[in-house]
C-alpha cells in the first residue's frame, strides 16, 4: 500500500508570465479554486503540440504557464503518495538564478558531472553583468555546489585524474582575450593565465598529452603547459581548430574549419612537433559552416555543422575513416524553420543532440548514417527556445543539458533526462527528412608555425553561489 504525506508549497509569483507546477494533488477540482483572480493557464499538449487553456487540475509535476496581473504569493496545501517503486519516464528541469551566455561546456566526472556556465550579477551601478560559473551535479544532474568567478565565460572544460580541471574560456567581455589554467575539485584556481588575441577563440579544446602536459586549443592557437602552468610552446595555425587528438605514437590529429572561398573542413595529422602533417579538405560546393567533431570508437571520426543552400542553414553530419575516407554524408532538411547540431557521441547508435525551430531536438543514426528516430522537447511559454547542448549516455537512455533562452529575460540551464528512444516527460516523436549529401574530398600538406606567445597571470575574485534546480516535469 502506498504512503500519503502533506506539505504545504509557496508561490511567489511576479507579475507577468510563470512557468510553475504543483508537485502533488490538492483539495480542489480546479485552478480557480487555488490561485483565484488569476487568468486562466496555458498547458503543452505534446500530441497536437500546441498551447490549450487549462480548466481542471493539471497532472502532477506538469509544467504550465500563468499570467499574473500583479506580485502574488499564494501557499497551496497538497498531499502525494510515495512511489511503489523507483521507475521514472525522464525529467526536464532548469537552473536558477538565470543564465545570459548561449555556450557552455559540461563533462562527465565520477559520480555525476561538471558545468561552465554563467550567472548574472548586479553591478554597483545597477546594471548587469555575466560571471563565468563553475558547478558540480550527481549523476541526475542535481547541484552539488556553485561558484563563480571574475571571468567572462568558459569554453572548454577537461577532468583530470585527480579531481582536479583544466579550463579555458574568455576573459572578459570587450576584447578578443583568452584565459586557460587550472582549477581543483572545488573550483578554485591553482594557476590562471591569459594572453592577448585579436583573432577570438569561438571554439576551445584540451586533452593532456601522453607526456602528462596539457594542450589547450584555442582558436587558431596550440599552446601546451606543465601541470605548473609553465609554457613549453605554441603553434600557430591556419584555420580555427574544433578537433584535436593524440595518437598512441604521439601524432596529432587535427579536425579545423576550413573558412574563406572553400569552405568545409580540414583533417589533418601531425607529426609530433607539429612541423609538418598530410590530410584531406572535406567539403561540399555551397557555403558550410562546421563546428562539432567527435571520435568514434573504431578510430573515425564524426563532423556535423551547418549547409548553406539559402537564408538558413540545415545540419550536415559526415563520418570519416581513421584514414581519412568519407563514408557517408546526410543533410537534414529543416524546411523554413532553423535547426542545428550541438554535441553528439558515439555509442550503439550515434546520437545527436541540438534544436529545430524552438525546440531542443536528439537525433539517432545507425552507423551507416541512417535514421533510427527523432524527438522534440518543447516547453510550454511565451516566446521561447530549448536547445540541447550536451548529450551523454545513461544506463536508462541519456542526460541533456541545454539552455532554455527566454530572448527578452536571463537564459536558464537545463537538464533533461531522456529514455532509449529520445523521450521524456515532455516531448514527441517527429518526422524529419534526411538525405545524402554530396561531399568531396581532396589531399591537404603543411604545417604549424612557432607563435610567440606571452601568457600573464590571472587573479580573479571567486564567490559561492546558489544553485538550485527546479522540476518542470517529471
Amino acid at each position: 500500500m502506498a504512503c500519503l504525506f502533506a506539505f504545504d508549497v509557496d508561490y511567489d509569483l511576479k507579475r507577468g508570465w510563470n512557468l510553475i507546477s504543483i508537485p502533488g494533488t490538492p483539495d480542489a477540482t480546479s485552478l480557480d479554486e487555488l490561485f483565484p483572480f488569476i487568468p486562466p493557464a496555458y498547458g503543452y499538449n505534446p500530441e497536437t503540440m500546441a498551447y490549450t487553456a487549462i480548466t481542471g487540475i493539471p497532472p502532477v509535476n506538469a509544467g504550465f504557464w500563468m499570467l499574473v496581473e500583479s506580485d502574488t504569493l499564494i501557499r497551496l496545501s497538497l498531499f502525494s503518495e510515495a512511489p511503489d517503486d523507483s521507475t521514472s519516464s525522464g525529467f526536464f528541469g532548469v537552473f536558477e538564478p538565470g543564465t545570459i551566455e548561449s555556450t557552455f561546456v559540461a563533462t562527465e566526472i565520477e559520480g555525476g558531472y561538471a558545468l561552465l556556465s554563467a550567472v548574472v550579477v548586479e553591478t554597483p551601478t545597477g546594471g548587469e553583468e555575466s560571471k563565468m560559473a563553475f558547478l558540480k551535479t550527481d549523476s541526475d544532474g542535481n547541484i552539488l555546489m556553485g561558484k563563480s568567478y571574475n571571468l567572462n565565460s568558459g569554453g572548454a572544460l577537461f577532468p583530470l585524474s585527480d579531481g582536479g580541471f583544466l579550463v579555458a574560456g574568455r576573459l572578459n567581455s570587450w576584447s578578443e582575450d583568452v584565459f586557460y589554467g587550472r582549477l581543483d575539485n572545488m573550483g578554485n584556481p591553482d594557476w590562471l593565465h591569459s594572453f592577448s588575441s585579436t583573432m577570438g577563440a569561438e571554439n576551445m579544446e584540451i586533452i593532456v598529452s601522453i607526456d602528462g602536459n596539457y594542450i589547450f586549443a584555442l582558436g587558431r592557437i596550440v599552446l601546451s603547459t606543465d601541470e605548473d602552468g609553465d609554457l613549453l610552446y605554441a603553434r600557430m595555425f591556419e584555420n580555427p581548430i574544433i578537433g584535436i587528438y593524440e595518437e598512441e605514437d604521439g601524432d596529432f590529429v587535427v579536425i579545423a574549419r576550413r573558412n574563406g572561398e572553400e569552405t568545409g573542413f580540414n583533417i589533418s595529422r601531425y607529426n609530433s612537433d607539429w612541423s609538418s602533417s598530410s590530410g584531406v579538405f572535406i567539403g561540399g560546393d555551397i557555403l558550410e559552416y562546421y563546428s562539432v567533431c567527435e571520435r568514434r570508437a573504431d578510430g573515425g571520426f564524426i563532423v556535423s555543422g551547418l549547409s548553406y543552400a539559402g537564408t538558413r542553414g540545415n545540419p550536415v553530419i559526415v563520418s570519416v575513416s581513421s584514414e581519412f575516407a568519407v563514408q557517408w554524408a546526410r543533410i537534414i532538411d529543416g524546411g523554413d524553420v532553423e535547426s542545428e547540431i550541438f554535441d553528439m557521441l558515439d555509442a550503439e547508435d550515434i546520437v545527436l543532440c541540438g534544436q529545430i525551430d524552438s525546440d531542443q531536438m536528439l537525433l539517432s543514426l545507425d552507423h551507416t548514417g541512417e535514421l533510427n528516430w527523432a524527438t522534440v522537447l518543447s516547453v510550454p511559454g511565451p516566446v521561447d527556445r530549448e536547445t540541447g547542448l550536451f548529450i551523454h549516455e545513461r544506463e536508462e537512455g541519456f542526460l541533456a543539458f541545454g539552455l532554455k533562452d527566454f530572448y527578452e529575460e536571463n537564459n536558464h540551464t537545463t537538464v533533461t533526462l531522456y529514455d532509449s528512444r529520445g523521450l521524456s516527460c515532455i516531448g514527441a516523436m517527429i518526422d524529419i527528412d534526411i538525405a545524402d549529401y554530396s561531399i568531396e574530398s581532396s589531399p591537404i600538406s603543411g604545417g604549424s608555425d612557432d607563435f610567440e606567445l606571452t601568457p600573464s597571470e590571472v587573479t580573479t575574485d571567486t564567490e559561492d553561489i546558489e544553485i538550485i534546480r527546479r522540476h518542470i516535469c517529471r
